[in-house]
């Protein structure tokens, strides 16, 4: 009875936001400070690894904050929580939009691989199709790029028409 009570006075549906308030009062201040919005439905995380070598899981998050209309001007952010300074998130920049997108966080203890989308120069601003990625670890206080790569084109081009030599 007690818990049919407590949901009917909940207002609004439910959010994808943590019970955390140092990661969600991370976003809210980088969200702030580029006069942008946060979607936590396209969080990247991992909570499971080991990056400071104290045998208890770390918190890794890859967040984006939407700054002007629909991915016009998206901004990702990595911000890793350590067990051994837990209010000390270490956060840096990984992707832009026009740059690369970040799609996936793989932990490899020391390394944090980020796989990305990179654009080329025809790409429209939803669909980079390079397919990169790049590698970071703890480094000080922050988290230093020790590694990127770049594959190949993930969609394909229509071929080009093929020239024909006048004859003679």
């Amino acid at each position: 009875m007690i818990g049919t009570l407590a949901l009917l006075l909940m207002v609004g549906a439910p959010t994808c936001t943590t019970s955390d308030l140092r990661l969600e009062s991370l976003i809210a201040v980088k969200a702030a400070e580029l006069s942008g919005t946060e979607h936590c439905q396209f969080r990247l995380y991992d909570g499971l690894a080991d990056l400071d070598g104290d045998r208890l899981s770390d918190f890794v998050v890859v967040f984006t904050v939407e700054q002007g209309f629909r991915g016009q001007n998206d901004v990702q952010f990595m911000a890793v929580f350590l067990s051994t300074a837990p209010t000390r998130p270490r956060v840096v920049e990984v992707g832009r939009t026009r740059e690369a997108l970040i799609v996936r966080v793989d932990v490899w203890p020391p390394d944090i691989a980020l796989q990305a989308m990179e654009y080329r120069p025809a790409d429209a601003l939803c669909c980079p199709t390079l397919s990169a990625g790049r590698t970071y670890r703890l480094s000080g206080d922050g988290l230093q790029l020790t590694w990127k790569w770049r594959n190949k084109q993930v969609r394909a081009e229509p071929p080009e028409e093929p020239t024909q030599e006048p004859r003679q």
